[in-house]
């Protein structure tokens, strides 16, 4: 609850976009200079040091960031249907001198064509990392429902 509360003012203070930007450069300090997240470290272990990597479902570019960090050799393609998230990814590249991501705003699928989806709200927090392909009936997607585009 109390955590709802600070997530909430913290979206209104600094608006929503900055609000993720600021998380994710959080995220990105907490796993690579504090030991958060043991088991990403582990399996950047296992990553051929050459080649591409791709970031399927990219959300705010935590994890876009750390594997263009620890490959720089590499070529890093981040996938984020949501506008808004893939505005952050490329805004972190940019801030951090990676310019070996590539950052394209569409879901994946078996069929190229458009989805709806959802970003949930918890209390009157947005839970950007909750986002997903509206399932319910069409026609009834909640309000703060978009569409985006899917590529095969």
């Amino acid at each position: 609850m109390l955590k709802n509360r600070i997530r909430y003012w913290c979206q209104q203070l600094l608006g929503l976009e900055h609000y993720l930007f600021v998380f994710a450069r959080i995220k990105i300090f907490r796993t690579r200079y504090l030991g958060h997240q043991p088991e990403f470290r582990f399996f950047l272990r296992m990553i051929p040091r050459e080649g591409a990597l791709l970031d399927i479902g990219a959300n705010v570019g935590t994890m876009t960031v750390l594997f263009a960090q620890s490959f720089p050799q590499c070529r890093v393609y981040a996938f984020e249907p949501v506008p808004m998230h893939a505005r952050t990814v490329q805004k972190l590249a940019e801030r951090f001198g990676l310019p070996h991501v590539t950052v394209f705003e569409t879901a994946l699928g078996n069929t190229d064509g458009m989805v709806h989806m959802v970003t949930p709200i918890k209390g009157k927090s947005s839970m950007h990392g909750l986002s997903h392909v509206w399932e319910g009936p069409a026609g009834a997607q909640p309000p703060g429902s978009f569409e985006v585009p899917v590529t095969m």
